[in-house]
């Protein structure tokens, strides 16, 4: 990032009209730890190489676990992509490794005509366990509108953030 007083800027002008700004692939290429510093930032997305072998692979554990006690010491939400498993589900579960989830354990992608149609279907809900210093940052960020206003992206379908998903 060549300049960083003037990307914060517009960064923190998008967080002033309600934008969630994350770091996407983070972890990954371009994805500094110095943008946690220099950034706004609301989100960490966790990229999808720290996901595959996770069940199989104990270092691919430990450096998901860093990263995401460094972004919750820091009150950033945590996005966890590429998750195609059941048990790579199950361990993100039992280790507390994210607040959303994104993968093809969900559904594959689907067209956008095909979104209302998902949506207005019964489906259950798959609730990650939330630490209270998550909790605290999905509060914040709800951008002093109600909860029950607030959209989320689970898993490639939308949500409503309720109070009782605050609790």
């Amino acid at each position: 990032m060549d300049e960083p007083v003037a990307v914060s800027a517009i960064l923190n002008q998008f967080r002033a009209i309600g934008v969630t700004i994350a770091i996407d692939d983070f972890g990954t290429g371009f994805s500094s730890l110095s943008y946690l510093d220099t950034l706004p930032l609301d989100a960490v997305k966790i990229d999808r190489a720290f996901i595959r072998e996770l069940g199989e692979d104990q270092r691919k554990l430990k450096l998901l676990r860093g990263i995401v006690n460094l972004s919750r010491e820091l009150g950033l939400q945590i996005v966890v992509e590429g998750v195609e498993t059941r048990e790579q589900l199950s361990l993100i579960n039992r280790h507390n490794l994210a607040d959303l989830v994104q993968g093809y354990v969900f559904s594959m992608p689907v067209s956008s005509d095909r979104i209302l149609g998902l949506l207005a279907r019964p489906r259950p809900v798959t609730r990650l366990p939330v630490c209270a210093a998550a909790r605290s940052a999905i509060r914040a960020r709800c951008c002093g509108r109600p909860l029950a206003d607030s959209p989320k992206l689970t898993g490639g379908k939308f949500e409503r953030l309720r109070s009782r998903d605050c609790d």
